[in-house]
């Protein structure tokens, strides 16, 4: 009976491999996220698939069923491009073009950004002690995200500092009712 199921999951994993060999879904080199890990395929086998983990660099290997019974989300199929997005907030003084200005300043220095599509910003919303902005942006390369996304956030920083845009602490009002008795 256990030789039986064994040999289920073999022959489901065999009939997936070649579905996904002649699909062309996946190839080596694809970046994928599979199970919230970003990772990048290695190598293809016919009952499973090696993939590298981005996060820490170890290997996986996923049975090829994996791809059908779970979703898969893939950052280099048809399209390479990966949009990513830092959000800030500035102080209620500040006058919020001048922020827009300064984002879209700071993303046109970053080589890694991509000049086409354009990067955008815009005001999100009025938040508890700032005004809410985002930059969009896309890049060419999925695993680079994370350090472009820091050396953004750092150039910001220090645009904000120059042009004196000021990024602030929450603030909370505490009113104390003195209660006599």
């Amino acid at each position: 009976m256990g030789i039986g199921f064994g040999l289920k999951e073999v022959i489901s994993n065999f009939i997936s491999g070649l579905f996904l060999l002649f699909e062309g879904a996946l190839k080596p080199d694809d970046v994928i996220s599979i199970n919230d890990d970003m990772s990048q395929v290695e190598k293809f086998g016919i009952r499973a698939k090696t993939v590298q983990v981005i996060r820490d660099n170890s290997e996986k290997i996923i049975p090829n069923q994996t791809f059908f019974t779970q979703e898969v989300t893939t950052f280099t199929g048809s399209d390479p491009l990966v949009y990513r997005s830092v959000v800030v907030g500035a102080n209620y003084n500040c006058d919020p073009q001048q922020v827009i200005k300064v984002l879209l300043e700071v993303a046109d220095q970053n080589p890694n950004i991509l000049e086409y599509p354009r990067p955008v910003a815009f005001a999100l919303n009025f938040g508890d002690s700032s005004i809410d902005f985002e930059l969009k942006f896309w890049l060419d390369d999925p695993l680079i995200g994370k350090r472009v996304t820091s050396s953004l956030i750092c150039d910001i920083w220090k645009a904000f500092k120059k042009n004196n845009i000021e990024i602030p602490y929450p603030q909370r009002d505490l009113h104390i009712i003195n209660a006599q008795n």
